[in-house]
């Protein structure tokens, strides 16, 4: 080991000043600290040195621009919820546009699950309104809404998606016969239709895709998922809402929570095992408190510079200091 009595010679003249200066910058070290603002997207965080794809990514959100995109999972079925909770939603700033079968226009200004009666549907497609009746009647008994046959079914109003499903396959299994260019029309807007259906709806959920004028996290972007919530709630019990900005406020909200936890947890065990070691109470919390101020230091630096940080650096920068503690302080403590 080096001579270091010089150095040890001052260390014992500043005993009386250096403790009370080590807890002022413990506290500072704390205070600043807890006020980092983390970022929970890998991408939402500036590095000093990029690679390829951050490069490429920053390029393309210059000349484009970012697109923030959620979706929106709820039961499938009921169209007329699904248009009052687009409607809703579209009155807010916060949103850019939805893509949902309730907002898809298909043909003539109308969108896919604008319900139509016969005579709307006959001039929609192009057929007489008699047979329009006619299908219209097998549309009913097929789902066995038998009250719509007695009553009058010039009110009878059914989705535009249904009715040329079910038009469709009536003529794919030769029971109506049409000529050839309605037949063609009748194809082209059914393989339209069934592009979105299938993007949009399943058996029993159906989604929206909504874009946002929000960056990917951030308080105002968290703050507009819980309004969100709020409006969806108000028409399904059931629904879910997914996104990279989603990702964000769970880990936004769980973070502090089991960082904490995660943090006692450490201190605890560290403490334990310095303690068997050098089978002394009091060093084995100094030891602890050294590198925990350390921590505590490290990412006072980030909120100084009022940069952001990502939340993984945290986590990994205190494991490996935690870890330190235990090799290297045991070490240069036993050779004190």
């Amino acid at each position: 080991l080096p001579d270091i009595s010089g150095l040890g010679n001052v260390v014992y003249k500043l005993r009386m000043i250096v403790p009370p200066i080590f807890a002022g910058v413990l506290i500072l070290g704390y205070i600043l600290s807890s006020k980092c603002l983390y970022t929970y997207n890998a991408n939402s965080s500036k590095t000093s040195r990029q690679n390829e794809t951050q490069i490429a990514r920053e390029t393309i959100e210059k000349y484009f621009g970012q697109r923030n995109l959620a979706a929106l999972v709820f039961p499938t079925g009921d169209y007329d919820k699904e248009k009052q909770l687009i409607k809703e939603l579209e009155q807010h700033d916060e949103v850019k546009s939805i893509t949902a079968l309730s907002s898809v226009e298909a043909k003539d200004g109308y969108v896919l699950t604008d319900k139509l009666t016969p005579r709307q549907f006959s001039e929609l497609a192009d057929i007489d309104i008699d047979t329009t009746k006619l299908l219209y009647g097998l549309y009913a008994a097929d789902n066995e809404d038998y009250s719509k046959l007695i009553s009058n079914l010039n009110d009878f109003g059914v989705p535009l998606i249904d009715m040329f499903t079910f038009v469709h396959d009536l003529k794919q299994d030769g029971y109506v016969h049409l000529d050839d260019d309605l037949a063609k029309d009748i194809d082209d807007l059914y393989n339209q239709l069934n592009t979105a259906r299938v993007q949009l709806a399943g058996d029993k959920y159906s989604r929206m895709l909504v874009y946002l004028n929000l960056p990917i996290e951030g308080d105002e972007t968290f703050a507009f998922i819980d309004t969100v919530h709020s409006i969806a709630s108000k028409y399904y019990d059931e629904y879910y809402f997914v996104g990279d900005s989603t990702s964000c406020y769970d880990l936004k909200n769980s973070f502090a929570t089991d960082n904490i936890v995660v943090s006692v947890l450490s201190i605890l065990f560290v403490i334990i095992i310095l303690f068997f070691t050098f089978k002394n109470a009091g060093l084995p919390v100094l030891l602890i408190l050294v590198i925990q101020g350390s921590v505590w230091i490290n990412f006072s630096a980030s909120y100084v510079t009022h940069s952001n940080m990502f939340f993984l650096s945290y986590l990994i920068v205190s494991s490996i200091q935690m870890g330190a503690n235990i090799d290297y302080a045991i070490v240069i403590s036993s050779h004190y």
